[in-house]
């Protein structure tokens, strides 16, 4: 079936897979079984069936999707199927599940009759004044027990709120007067610190803070401060649940301070909880940028942001903070052009017929039994941070460690796998949970300045949220980032079953082998990353297209004949040429 919805609504639909035309992807049956059939007109449309109970159906988390003070149109077809005469009750409803209280249910469409011979349309509204804390599910029930539920397609989308600030503009600063423009304006001193505004010219050139204001530019200065205390302002109605936030600043400290000192971005949270945003390790009399990222999952009654960190009694100078809600979807979108870029070529398939004239000790012992089968090896692994070799051995026996992996195998790549490097907790890094994938750009950027030319493996990547969406999502940030940048070459998971991971609620499957939604967004991203292409080729006997390195098989149609053949196509940047003969 094909939706009659406009397009404006499926544009802005947040229900994922709404036509189900990735099968059930993000949809999960509650209790019941639930398949994917082809409608015969090009189409597909779910059937759940082995419902025992009235509430029984399909379900999709929405959580991160929906905000509060919004209005939110639901429009779903449907039909039913099963012992039953003419027609069967069919409804919508919300599933709000909170952290320490029980669930709330929201009907969208209340029980409709809904036909066994047609398909109707179902139409609803509700409005979420608040958010729950924990998850919320959107999901189709109704019939009696033993009648099949059949759905073409779902649509979810906003129309209007009720409060402005609901809808925060993706990019918009939510810092008031963060240029001091007005001195101290919305800002106050968290305890007894003192602040008053300055001007400076010494911003490196290449900030826009500074390149913008042509010349001296202002910051917040903070004295007679103890190692918790600085600059603060409230955003309590300024943020929303679920949102991802970044989190960008210039920080520097006094002169005469010796030894570096952390500079760190905080949240204080219902005047109690604090949460950790990012921090930097300022040395020297310079600026240095501090960039992060936080969401909040949790109602909050009041939530202050402030900086602190130098030692007490050294002065901390703050410039240009910003925070600002991170569009993810236009980011993808971006990313799905650089990674066409960056990760594919132009190949043209020459075919050719029948006949033509055109076809054309520790360390020793392991690398040299494994001479020439291993392609990379991790010579010195998790040591950057610690010092277990060098206090035995010397100085010097980290260096006389890659010498002999060379020289016992020298075709072998020679690794450094080490941890806290991009998960922030390396001061020198920047915390991003959730992750932004500005951040890890820019940080992979950084790597490919330094002109070092050393190939970017991620070893040990983990994302551990109760909530397996916000797990799905991060996970998608990360691999989108590392697939589209040209410096990373590979990226490893340990362990993904449930139980068998580092870190709690980081699995993508559970003990069953059932995958989560996390598990389910890699199997996608999969998908998108393999090249599937179908054409005729033109009257030069070519077919063209853009596709991923790798193996590939071709189906060539003649006639009546089916022919497959196989072919690989290495990395590279200019076009290449497969000849295939038939």
């Amino acid at each position: 079936m094909s939706s009659s919805s406009g397009s404006s609504s499926v544009a802005s639909n947040i229900i994922v897979n709404h036509d189900f035309s990735s099968g059930l992807d993000s949809w999960e049956p509650n209790t019941c079984v639930a398949s994917v059939v082809l409608d015969g007109q090009g189409g597909n449309y779910a059937v759940v069936t082995n419902r025992t109970k009235t509430w029984q159906g399909l379900e999709q988390d929405i959580t991160g999707r929906v905000s509060a003070g919004a209005t939110y149109t639901v429009s779903a077809r449907v039909r039913v199927s099963g012992p039953v005469q003419e027609s069967n009750d069919v409804e919508t409803t919300l599933r709000l599940e909170f952290q320490d209280s029980p669930r709330d249910y929201k009907t969208i469409i209340k029980k409709t009759s809904v036909s066994r011979n047609r398909w109707q349309t179902l139409e609803g509204k509700v409005l979420l004044e608040t958010l729950p804390d924990r998850k919320i599910v959107f999901y189709l029930e109704g019939p009696s027990p033993g009648v099949d539920l059949l759905i073409d397609y779902v649509l979810m989308a906003s129309t209007s709120r009720t409060n402005e600030r609901a809808n925060p503009a993706h990019g918009l600063n939510i810092i008031t007067n963060s240029s001091f423009d007005q001195d101290t304006n919305e800002w106050f001193p968290f305890s007894s610190c003192s602040l008053s505004v300055r001007k400076t010219s010494e911003l490196p050139n290449h900030v826009p803070l500074a390149r913008d204001s042509e010349g001296k530019i202002s910051y917040i200065l903070a004295t007679n401060c103890k190692k918790k205390e600085g600059p603060a302002q409230l955003i309590t109605d300024k943020v929303q649940l679920f949102w991802t936030y970044q989190v960008s600043a210039w920080v520097r400290i006094g002169s005469g301070v010796r030894g570096p000192q952390k500079v760190k971005v905080k949240l204080k949270v219902n005047d109690k909880e604090e949460v950790k945003v990012c921090e930097v390790e300022v040395n020297g009399d310079k600026w240095h940028e501090i960039v992060g990222s936080f969401r909040i999952e949790t109602k909050p009654r009041k939530v202050m942001v402030y900086v602190h960190g130098p030692d007490k009694g050294v002065d901390l100078m703050l410039a240009g903070l910003r925070i600002f809600a991170v569009d993810r979807r236009a980011r993808f979108e971006h990313l799905k052009k650089k990674t066409d870029k960056v990760r594919k070529r132009d190949i043209v398939l020459k075919f050719y017929g029948p006949g033509s004239s055109s076809l054309p000790a520790g360390t020793y012992d392991l690398l040299t039994r494994y001479k020439r089968k291993f392609e990379h090896y991790d010579v010195n692994n998790e040591m950057l941070h610690e010092t277990y070799y060098r206090d035995r051995l010397g100085d010097e026996i980290r260096v006389t460690m890659y010498k002999t992996a060379k020289k016992l195998d020298p075709n072998v790549r020679l690794f450094v796998n080490d941890y806290h490097i991009e998960d922030g907790r390396d001061a020198h890094s920047t915390p991003e949970n959730p992750v932004v994938g500005e951040i890890v750009c820019s940080a992979l950027d950084k790597f490919v300045e330094s002109k070092l030319g050393l190939p970017i493996w991620f070893t040990e990547l983990d994302f551990s949220h109760l909530n397996e969406r916000f797990r799905g999502d991060d996970l998608e940030v990360m691999l989108r980032e590392a697939f589209a940048h040209p410096a990373v070459e590979g990226i490893m998971f340990w362990g993904n079953e449930e139980g068998k991971k580092k870190w709690n609620n980081a699995h993508w499957w559970n003990a069953k082998g059932d995958l989560n939604e996390a598990g389910r967004r890699l199997l996608a991203l999969k998908e998108e990353w393999m090249s599937n292409e179908k054409g005729k080729t033109n009257n030069q006997g070519q077919f063209k297209f853009r596709g991923f390195p790798g193996d590939y098989k071709v189906y060539v149609q003649i006639g009546s004949k089916r022919i497959s053949k196989e072919f690989e196509v290495p990395k590279g940047e200019s076009p290449l040429v497969v000849r295939i003969n038939l």
